[in-house]
């Protein structure tokens, strides 16, 4: 289902509801969430709903962020990522299905849309915190790094193999992920919330 259709029945879902209940907006605010602030906005029929749909989002953003996190060097995509090169791991469902949106994305964009582009940020630091500007060697090695294939997956098994050591990062595609996991968990298990 795209994001779009999704919201769209979201909507449907959220007038059917409030015609049923009159909802009410709460509002929490959770520091060091996925590597960011959330700000979670819960229309419920009650305090007690809209507290249990913060519990149901917190709980769905941990599991993911067990999934996808690359800070944590315990997290599955951590684990992938630090495999030697030629190493081939099974994966989850959500991590395999982030990788191909990866993929998808990266070929639309014609490789501008970058799991890799980790690589250039880690230089970009590197340069602000040494005050130095790297050489063109250096630059076109992170480059290249960076643009070359990071991994091969197989539908089939729903395996990945690893194909490069560039550093790279999930954080522009798997948050999105996480928002329409948690969005899809609190609407599928708490009837009476309406958004």
């Amino acid at each position: 289902m795209t994001a779009s259709v999704r919201y769209g029945v979201f909507f449907a879902q959220a007038v059917a509801a409030h015609s049923t209940c009159v909802a009410d907006d709460f509002s929490y605010f959770h520091a060091n969430v996925i590597g960011t602030s959330l700000k979670l906005r819960v229309s419920a029929e009650s305090q007690a709903t809209a507290d249990r749909a913060k519990l149901v989002a917190l709980q769905e953003i941990e599991r993911l962020g067990s999934i996808f996190s690359h800070y944590d060097s315990g997290t599955e995509f951590a684990k992938f990522r630090d495999l030697p090169i030629g190493s081939t791991a099974s994966l989850s469902p959500e991590l395999f299905e982030c990788l191909c949106r990866f993929d998808d994305w990266s070929k639309l964009s014609n490789g501008a849309f970058n799991a890799g582009a980790e690589e250039l940020i880690g230089l970009s630091q590197d340069a602000e915190n040494t005050n130095l500007v790297p050489d063109s060697k250096r630059l076109t090695a992170s480059v290249k790094k960076a643009t070359s294939a990071h991994g091969s997956l197989n539908s089939e098994q729903q395996t990945a193999t690893r194909r490069s050591d560039a550093a790279v990062s999930l954080k522009a595609l798997a948050k999105r992920i996480i928002l329409d996991a948690v969005c899809d968990e609190v609407l599928s298990n708490l009837k009476n919330v309406t958004g």
